[in-house]
């Protein structure tokens, strides 16, 4: 694992003085407020995933328990 993480700290996250950088403001860009993100998912959300989910592509537990879900409260 630490030759994992010193391998992608030097590739990735290497600090090197840039001599361009992108004007993200002339291409339209607005950086966007990412916070939520570190919220956890609602009850209502995962039902909405599971419900979505096609029932028909397999053939295991996962797939009863999506027909299932998907018949409460229709």
């Amino acid at each position: 694992m630490k030759v994992a993480v010193d391998f992608f700290s030097k590739a990735v996250g290497a600090r090197a003085n840039r001599t361009r950088r992108l004007d993200w403001e002339a291409l339209g860009y607005s950086p966007h407020n990412l916070e939520d993100l570190d919220m956890p998912f609602t009850d209502n959300e995962l039902l909405h995933i599971i419900k979505e989910l096609p029932a028909e592509k397999g053939l295991d537990r996962m797939v009863i328990l999506v027909c299932s879900i998907k018949s409460v409260g229709t």
